[in-house]
């Protein structure tokens, strides 16, 4: 199992930037008036699991150890930094290759999305060599 980590404070745009993630690479729409969500989808033969309820570990241990669970190829999720978040994933996923892309808040909208799209790009550039070294 390989994972991707969208990980910060709360409110730095994580769920925001799955969602886009969701969009724009893999042509998933997400239809929701909640921020949070948690799915499994195949793709190109691999089982991949989403979640971005990363605010509290019983959110994770609710929502993201099924996808770990259920088989999960590549499993993505947004957490906290630190705490009990970041405990419960060093625990949950020991020995597992996990990759982190840290998200930061910005104040000003246009360097915001600039950062969202750095993190976009970023996890394109890890989800193709997670895939490429199967």
């Amino acid at each position: 199992m390989k994972i991707i980590c969208f990980r910060g404070k709360g409110r730095t745009g994580k769920s925001i930037v799955i969602k886009r993630i969701l969009n724009e690479f893999f042509k998933i729409e997400i239809i929701s008036s909640r921020n949070d969500f948690s799915l499994i989808f195949n793709y190109n033969n691999f089982k991949i699991g989403i979640c971005s309820y990363g605010d509290t570990e019983s959110l994770l241990r609710r929502y993201l150890k099924p996808l770990k669970d259920k088989g999960c190829d590549i499993i993505i999720y947004a957490c906290h930094g630190r705490g009990k978040t970041i405990t419960f994933i060093t625990n949950e996923f020991w020995g597992h290759n996990i990759e982190y892309i840290d998200c930061l808040k910005f104040n000003e909208q246009d360097r915001q999305n600039e950062e969202n799209n750095r993190r976009i790009a970023l996890f394109r550039e890890k989800f193709e060599r997670m895939i490429n070294s199967v």
